[in-house]
């Protein structure tokens, strides 16, 4: 992410949490699945059904390698914010107080 003012880091960091929330919000998905595919193999354990429950585990042990890499880039973004919002300030103070050498 290349932001060069506070206020372009934070329409990417807007988008950041957006996708963040989607990633969220998958969680929940796959609950449901792993539920209806627990149903379903117990009703149906043959080689099929045992196939897509490995496929299902596959996509979760993805899904969690992911989250504490997001959870590092949230931790950093949240620094990145910060440290443009001192700059910014410090930018307008500085303003104030320009000394001349003339």
């Amino acid at each position: 992410m290349e932001a060069y003012d506070a206020q372009q880091f934070e329409i990417e960091k807007g988008k950041f949490l957006e996708i963040c929330r989607d990633v969220d919000l998958k969680r929940e998905v796959m609950k449901g699945l792993v539920k209806d595919l627990d149903l379903l193999v117990s009703l149906r354990a043959d080689e099929e059904a045992l196939q897509e429950q490995s496929n299902l585990e596959n996509l979760i042990q993805r899904y969690k390698s992911l989250v504490p890499m997001i959870e590092v880039t949230m931790i950093r973004t949240e620094t990145q914010s910060r440290c443009y919002t001192y700059r910014e300030e410090t930018r307008r103070v500085s303003s104030k107080f320009s000394f001349r050498t003339d």
